[in-house]
């Protein structure tokens, strides 16, 4: 599997495990600080959501958190048989302020192998990440690439600030908004005013 690939090619650590019946796989470095790719498989199939999200939770191959557990039924919901969960930033519970840095390397190749590879791509990076991926152009064309596959919850657009983004899975405050909810498909306008 290209995630192993990837890893080896690295010297990439991947742990494996489980947590309430559903099998994790994490992609970390040797200080286990970053983060490189997160799987949670609940079946054989190979359909795969993948989920594009800002930095690393602690979240891993063992643990979840409520943003994994939410993008594990948000798979469900779409009929996927796994989840995978990539961040702009590897850098687990990052500030953000290392997002552009972060982008390159290793943790680009795992992001643009993943996106190559997911069959639904699920964007919820927040206005932080919108802003630092507008500052990345091969990230742009990648996922451009790949936009019949571009997915969110929804787009919103700030008039004050004249700022479109994707929301996080869980926004501050209204934690509960997207619960049970399915994304959608992005339309060649919204994919616009994110990406170009």
């Amino acid at each position: 599997m290209w995630i192993d690939q990837l890893a080896e090619e690295f010297g990439l650590q991947v742990e494996l495990g489980a947590y309430n019946s559903v099998a994790g796989l994490a992609v970390f470095n040797e200080e286990k600080n970053e983060r490189y790719m997160l799987e949670k498989r609940w079946a054989r199939g190979e359909k795969t959501l993948l989920a594009f999200l800002q930095a690393p939770s602690k979240a891993s191959h063992i643990a979840t958190d409520r943003t994994v557990t939410q993008l594990i039924e948000l798979a469900k919901l779409h009929d996927c048989d796994a989840l995978h969960v990539i961040n702009l930033s590897s850098i687990i519970e990052d500030d953000f302020t290392n997002a552009n840095k972060s982008y390159q390397g290793r943790n680009r190749t795992f992001i643009e192998t993943a996106i190559n590879n997911s069959d639904m791509i699920f964007l919820g990076w927040g206005q932080q990440g919108q802003l630092a991926a507008q500052q990345m152009p091969e990230l742009k064309e990648t996922l451009l690439k790949n936009k019949e596959k571009l997915m969110a919850y929804e787009v919103i657009k700030e008039p004050k600030i004249n700022f479109t983004y994707v929301p996080i899975p869980r926004v501050k405050g209204h934690y509960k908004k997207y619960i049970d909810q399915k994304s959608r498909i992005l339309t060649k306008e919204e994919l616009g005013e994110l990406f170009e």
